[in-house]
């Protein structure tokens, strides 16, 4: 049985990419004849997109608590991920060819390269689709029973002050979700 976390990593890391097959839809497309050169390739892809997206969105927004509140150290904004982000979309303007075997094969095994990187080093990368939704990325310093952690935390809204209490839950070894920001105990 797959382990959970890995699921729900690879929802995240697809849903993060979902707008490249917007890209793809947009460099397939004939506009002369309105006809995709592709369609069961771009319409798979969109599919997934949507799909994963879904399930990101579905996921964060049921109800999960942690008891008790930890208390907030340090927060700061995790922008440093933007360049390692952008680079798929870099090579979807210059490497790609969808009539090319050879290119779809490459392309796939750099994002599953990518992907087992973000797997193996516990990152996560700017997410568009969560930050439509309003998700943004922060490193929280926590103390939780009298142990300070540090995670990568998405959090809905601005990013926790320090000295606040915030209910938290793990969605993998290094990455949270903040579900409420100073709860009413």
């Amino acid at each position: 049985m797959l382990n959970t976390r890995i699921i729900a990593s690879l929802f995240l890391f697809l849903s993060a990419y979902s707008p490249l097959w917007g890209i793809f839809l947009i460099q397939d497309l004939n506009f002369e004849t309105w006809e995709l050169s592709h369609p069961i390739l771009v319409w798979i892809g969109i599919g997934i997109s949507i799909f994963s997206c879904a399930v990101i969105l579905f996921a964060v927004k049921q109800p999960k608590i942690s008891v008790p509140p930890v208390k907030v150290i340090k927060a700061s904004n995790r922008s440093g991920d933007l360049l390692n982000y952008s680079i798929p979309y870099m090579v979807s303007f210059f490497a790609l060819d969808l009539d090319s075997i050879n290119s779809l094969l490459s392309f796939t095994f750099f994002m599953l390269i990518l992907y087992l990187l973000t797997l193996k080093t516990h990152s996560i990368f700017i997410n568009p689709t969560l930050a439509l939704f309003g998700y943004n990325l922060y490193n929280i310093s926590y103390e939780q029973n009298s142990e300070i952690l540090d995670k990568c935390c998405l959090v809905k809204g601005s990013k926790p002050k320090k000295d606040s209490y915030c209910r938290i839950i793990d969605l993998s070894e290094n990455i949270s979700l903040i579900t409420q920001i100073n709860p009413k105990i």
